[in-house]
């Protein structure tokens, strides 16, 4: 059986893993990203050397990576990626990795790659249209219809956090993780540094509040938006992930509700079913797995 190192690249870290055809993950890893310190180069020479640290035990028969930004699926190509990444931009990351490690290599975008892994493995598996959203820092997202990604014509469809809340307020502003510790840290008087998503909902379940008020607002706020995207796409099946959707059992009932709450239309709502991703952190390591495996059978 064929082997192949995929990669998740983080604005902290890069997962890796080493998978095997039917979605096994072998091997699993991490490695600091640094692209911030260190620059492109030295960030590419960290790519080449996870590839090699699996090729010393294995052959691999490919390379399968998740990127942030704006990616050309086709070419492998970054198109457009945020402060966070400086110079990435640009990158031809396909081209790049296959003449450094002479093995063919693919590259979707990392929320892409997450929808895809759920649609072939997880939470997503089985319906025939698939809303993917990810919470977490930021929000994004993904459409995938009978298996394919919906890639839009700047290779940007699904960017659910810059919806348009009303008054020029975007989504994500309001309703990540980000905005989720700013709220609760202007509250209290504290600096974000001493908050995380995993206080603020231990905090909730202790019955604080500021915690319990603020995260109602976040689910309101992303249910409004969800139902946006039923009206227009009427998907069979939404998949929530993130970090943030790890509170799966506070959250579910609440999104859940909210969610039913404003879809009006009553075929729409009794065809959307809300599940939350099944691989969480591996999702997508699969995704760019699967990806790599369609762009080579149509190549």
């Amino acid at each position: 059986m064929k082997h192949y190192v995929c990669m998740d690249i983080g604005g902290t870290f890069i997962k890796h893993g080493l998978a095997d055809e039917e979605g096994n993950l072998l091997r699993k890893g991490s490695v600091a990203t640094e692209i911030r310190e260190k620059g492109v180069t030295a960030f590419l020479d960290s790519l080449q050397r996870i590839v090699e640290g699996y090729r010393d035990s294995f052959e691999a028969a490919g390379i399968a990576i998740a990127s942030p930004g704006i990616v050309d699926a086709e070419k492998g190509e970054i198109i457009f990626v945020g402060n966070t990444f400086p110079g990435y931009t640009g990158t031809k990351l396909k081209e790049e990795m296959e003449r450094r490690c002479g093995i063919p290599c693919a590259v979707e975008n990392d929320v892409n790659a997450v929808g895809l892994g759920e649609c072939w493995l997880g939470a997503g598996r089985g319906a025939r249209s698939v809303v993917c959203m990810a919470v977490g820092t930021g929000i994004g997202g993904c459409i995938v219809l009978d298996g394919k990604l919906l890639h839009g014509a700047a290779n940007s469809a699904g960017e659910f956090g810059f919806m348009d809340m009303g008054n020029g307020v975007k989504l994500e502003e309001t309703s990540s993780t980000a905005a989720l510790v700013r709220e609760i840290a202007q509250k209290r008087g504290v600096a974000t540094s001493s908050l995380d998503g995993e206080r603020i909902f231990a905090d909730a379940k202790a019955g604080k509040e500021d915690a319990v008020q603020a995260i109602d607002g976040m689910v309101q706020r992303i249910a409004s938006a969800l139902a946006n995207v039923c009206c227009v796409l009427n998907p069979q099946r939404i998949v929530m992930g993130g970090g943030i959707m790890a509170q799966e059992e506070y959250l579910r009932p609440r999104l859940d509700a909210a969610l039913r709450e404003r879809i009006q239309i009553l075929p729409i709502r009794e065809s959307t079913e809300l599940v939350f991703a099944k691989f969480r952190n591996d999702a997508a390591l699969l995704g760019a797995l699967y990806h790599f495996l369609n762009a080579k059978s149509r190549g």
